[in-house]
């Protein structure tokens, strides 16, 4: 979905919502349930389907239908990264067996954090009784999103609680430090109280060092495939699963120019702009050295 009502801090949703304004996604901003199973049926079956990127999945009703459907009916693998907000506890019980048969890995909980950089995240007891579910299941994660890793209070009362034999604090991964999503996120690091990551990779040709071949691509509730989850402004749109098969979304001319814009050498400065992957800190810069004939490779 588009526009999602947790706020986060570190997260430029005024920046996707405004990218994501006209043509066919006017009236598109939440996926239904119909249009994603359609659009499921184009991509192969080794590709595996994260619920995440952009917005939290179970702000979307259907979530959970579609995250059924995938494992049930096309046999994908999936992964989740969610704060639980949304998520309604009558599917607690099947959602809980999917994780125990390893239907679901990873399952990344991100709980708010004591700085309240979700800004509109809101505990119910819903959320608490969920919690207490997943939090200790083998495989689950749970961490916090700003550079302290310590929960918010309530949060932390729950699973201090739930890991009084471990302390709790070692089942939260190293600090958290945001990145401005490859230019699109302005914000003073004081405010989100975490450093902020930025990348300028100059004159050198460079590759994404999480996803070498471009393939960890966002489908948006209009159909339109986004280049990565660092794609807030939504520059590089590959192409729409309505009209267009999953390969051709590496075939087309936005691929085909952003594979020329990241293998340049020296670009000029409005070519560097034109690439979101030259301002993102998972840009690996290629070494430029001259070979026995003097060429740079």
């Amino acid at each position: 979905m588009i526009g999602c009502e947790l706020a986060c801090k570190f997260c430029p949703q005024p920046q996707l919502v405004k990218a994501y304004s006209g043509g066919n996604a006017k009236n598109n901003k939440i996926m239904s349930a119909n249009n994603y199973k359609r659009w499921l049926l184009k991509i192969p079956g080794h590709v595996k389907i994260f619920f995440s990127g952009m917005s939290e999945p179970f702000l979307n009703p259907d979530c959970f239908e579609m995250i059924r459907h995938t494992i049930d009916s096309r046999g994908h693998k999936v992964g989740i990264y969610t704060t639980l907000q949304g998520f309604n506890n009558k599917n607690l019980d099947e959602f809980v067996n999917m994780i125990y048969e390893n239907k679901i890995d990873p399952l990344t909980i991100h709980l708010p954090d004591s700085k309240n950089n979700m800004t509109g995240f809101k505990i119910s007891n819903d959320y608490l009784i969920a919690l207490r579910s997943l939090a200790c299941l083998p495989g689950v994660s749970v961490m916090t999103m700003d550079q302290s890793g310590i929960p918010a209070s309530p949060i932390r009362e729950v699973l201090t609680k739930l890991f009084e034999k471990n302390d709790m604090l070692d089942r939260l991964p190293a600090p958290w430090n945001a990145n401005d999503r490859a230019g699109s996120l302005v914000i003073k690091e004081a405010s989100l109280g975490s450093m902020v990551s930025h990348s300028d990779t100059g004159i050198a040709p460079i590759s994404c060092s999480t996803s070498k071949f471009y393939d960890d691509n966002v489908l948006l509730p209009n159909g339109d495939v986004a280049l990565c989850c660092m794609d807030y402004s939504l520059k590089h749109i590959l192409g729409n699963l309505s009209i267009d098969s999953y390969y051709d979304l590496f075939r087309s001319d936005e691929m085909a120019n952003l594979y020329s814009l990241n293998m340049m050498a020296s670009p000029t400065k409005t070519q560097c702009e034109a690439s979101i992957c030259r301002s993102c800190d998972r840009a690996y810069q290629h070494k430029l050295i001259p070979d026995s004939f003097n060429r740079w490779v």
